[in-house]
């Protein structure tokens, strides 16, 4: 899975797309057209809606391989709320090495053939670009000549289904599985700096250790069993804090990084800076 931006159409507008391609056979399965410029500005919830439409039709794949950026990894050094998603529903996530994209040839070359094909500098709309796509798809994996005269739908018969189960309507809700996410998230293993105040910030959340690791760096992963946070030094345990904000609810709306109502305080606390600088700039 691959996303390519700044594509501009006729019009002027510039657009985005995200592609999911069959390494096998380098059939295209799906491509998402998305109004924004910049794929960064789509947000994961958005991506996550595209993927759900695509695990519909074909099924959820064993794996994706992705580029190591934004949405599949998070700012910090913990695996992003995407990923976490995804490996509740038995998906793994691979991620190529930063500016090597020759590690991702299939998915490249896809990029490419998807523009040449489409042209999106003819197209007007994102909604027009997007039906070109969609036949663009359908011609490359169905119609076009691949090996010895046949299609890649016709030399793998298994692109028709995945055979690995998916639906939209309630089918998540009752097979996405807390405990394989949290099998995830607990083979990793990250250093935090214990602040002035005794505390380390994971996941946007602050977990108490003790003011006598103040500036002092501690490691920690989750103890997936008691779902708590567990720090050690030296291989030594010296605490650990409850994981609360893990939930299977958080992590399928992507929200585990988020604390209720902080983004409202930081949009409040940004117009009121933003005030203050303007009444300053009116009194001189």
């Amino acid at each position: 899975m691959d996303a390519s931006d700044r594509l501009r159409l006729r019009s002027g507008q510039q657009v985005s797309w995200l592609r999911l391609v069959d390494e096998a056979s380098g059939a295209v399965l799906f491509t998402q057209v998305f109004a924004q410029g910049r794929f960064v500005e789509v947000g994961a919830a958005v991506v996550q809606a595209a993927q759900r439409r695509a695990f519909d039709r074909w099924g959820r794949p064993e794996a994706e391989r992705v580029d190591n950026g934004s949405p599949w990894v998070s700012r910090g050094d913990l695996p992003s709320d995407l990923e976490l998603w995804l490996a509740g529903l038995d998906v793994a996530l691979h991620r190529n090495r930063p500016r090597c994209p020759q590690a991702n040839g299939t998915m490249e070359r896809s990029q490419r053939t998807g523009q040449n094909w489409a042209e999106p500098g003819q197209c007007d709309t994102p909604e027009q670009l997007q039906g070109r796509l969609d036949e663009e798809d359908r011609i490359q994996r169905e119609v076009y000549p691949f090996r010895d005269g046949q299609s890649r739908w016709q030399a793998y018969p298994a692109l028709l289904h995945s055979g690995r189960a998916y639906a939209l309507t309630g089918w998540e809700s009752i097979c996405w599985d807390l405990q394989t996410a949290l099998a995830c998230l607990g083979r990793w293993v990250v250093s935090r700096k214990v602040d002035r105040d005794g505390s380390v910030c994971l996941y946007d959340h602050r977990h108490g250790l003790g003011s006598a690791y103040r500036g002092q760096v501690v490691q920690v992963h989750l103890a997936a069993e008691t779902l708590e946070w567990v720090f050690e030094q030296d291989g030594r345990e010296v605490g650990r804090s409850p994981a609360r904000q893990i939930s299977a609810e958080r992590i399928c709306q992507l929200q585990l990084s988020r604390r209720p109502g902080r983004s409202a305080r930081r949009t409040q606390a940004r117009r009121t800076r933003r005030q203050g600088s303007a009444e300053q700039r009116a009194q001189r």
